[in-house]
């Protein structure tokens, strides 16, 4: 069995920069058992997670009778390159004639998108760069209405790809689209909504600031965010019955140091839909 998984930050374990922390381990963990599956890491297969991905590799240490966990979520990735990246792979999978059984993608800040620079390791043409408030963003950032108009563009491309070739798929919309932009653009009612795990214009990024699920103010989900997530995610696979309990997951792990210094901050949930993508100057204000 195949999960592939994608995302920023937001599915890495940032909390405590430990994969262990994120959803998609809890959630292959609930599939198939917590040792019972490889993970196929793309930035420890290839070190460098700034060029293009290198989908070959992966996929040549796929072998029958396993279970996968495709792991491609790295920091400060933008909706555009989580695009690619994800129907790369189920190209590269078609013609590798491999299944994937589930994918989930969680979506991030519509105004992200990637840059180049040129590679000095051949075969690679270039470096990706991210371009997000934190990283990069003298390279230029989305701006609505373009900006929520792509990632809805993105979601519906990816919806039909994975429906046309039977893949079961969540998708998680971890930040915000415009909701005048979902409003008004026609592409929008062509979306299956039941498919996501909260309504694209309104996220779980607010949410978890607000209910203290997360370990910092850029809305990282704490461990108790993620295991949340994955069991989302397993409802609407119809598989919610078999989400591992939190403490068998995690164990003497559950509530880190890390996540108990940053739990329950208060300038946070007071300010929970003011933070947006938390830059330094933001942060500054509130706290």
């Amino acid at each position: 069995m195949i999960l592939y998984s994608n995302g920023c930050s937001h599915s890495r374990g940032a909390c405590t920069l430990d994969i262990r922390d994120s959803h998609p381990l809890i959630t292959m963990s609930s599939l198939v058992g917590k040792d019972n599956y490889k993970i196929l890491q793309y930035d420890q297969i290839n070190p460098n997670p700034y060029t293009f991905s290198n989908h070959h590799e992966i996929i040549s240490k796929i072998k029958k009778n396993n279970h996968y966990l495709v792991y491609q979520p790295h920091f400060g990735k933008s909706n555009e390159r989580i695009f690619f990246e994800s129907i790369n792979f189920l190209y590269e999978c078609i013609q590798n004639k491999l299944n994937i059984d589930y994918s989930v993608i969680q979506w991030s800040g519509v105004n992200r998108t990637i840059s180049s620079r040129p590679s000095d390791q051949p075969p690679n043409y270039c470096d990706l760069v991210d371009v997000n408030p934190h990283d990069n963003s003298e390279l230029g950032l989305k701006f609505e209405p373009w900006a929520s108009a792509s990632t809805l563009q993105y979601m519906k491309i990816l919806q039909s790809l994975y429906e046309k070739y039977n893949v079961e798929y969540v998708f998680i919309p971890y930040m915000e689209v415009g909701s005048d932009v979902f409003d008004k653009y026609p592409i929008s009612k062509n979306l299956d909504l039941s498919r996501f795990t909260i309504h694209p214009t309104v996220g779980h990024r607010n949410e978890f600031r607000k209910k203290c699920l997360v370990c910092d103010a850029h809305g990282h989900p704490s461990q108790l965010g993620s295991y949340i997530l994955s069991s989302m995610t397993l409802d609407l696979f119809g598989l919610n019955n078999s989400l591992i309990g939190i403490y068998d997951y995690y164990g003497d792990r559950f509530y880190s140091d890390v996540y108990k210094k940053h739990h329950g901050i208060s300038w946070i949930k007071e300010n929970y839909n003011k933070l947006g993508d938390a830059t330094e100057a933001i942060i500054n204000k509130f706290r």
